[in-house]
């Protein structure tokens, strides 16, 4: 349930950017194993992708400490 209710979630941000963007990433944050998490999530991004129209990517990092880095980066360059 937790999962279907993020995938809602992250869908509805998608369709409601989707005017702005080909191309998305998908960043999680990297609470296990980047092997695990692509296993979990790519099949995720794959589905967004076809419904969307929109090339969705998936991302993690190393361990957090990385993530929060590069999501502060992202960030403070988005137009968003």
């Amino acid at each position: 349930m937790k999962k279907l209710h993020s995938l809602l979630i992250a869908g509805g941000l998608l369709l409601s950017l989707g005017a702005q963007a080909d191309t998305f990433t998908f960043g999680i944050v990297p609470q296990q194993s980047a092997k695990k998490l692509a296993k979990l999530w790519t099949p995720v991004t794959a589905y967004l992708s076809e419904k969307t129209g929109h090339e969705i990517k998936f991302t993690t990092a190393k361990n957090i400490p990385t993530f929060e880095k590069r999501l502060q980066k992202v960030s403070t360059t988005s137009p968003i």
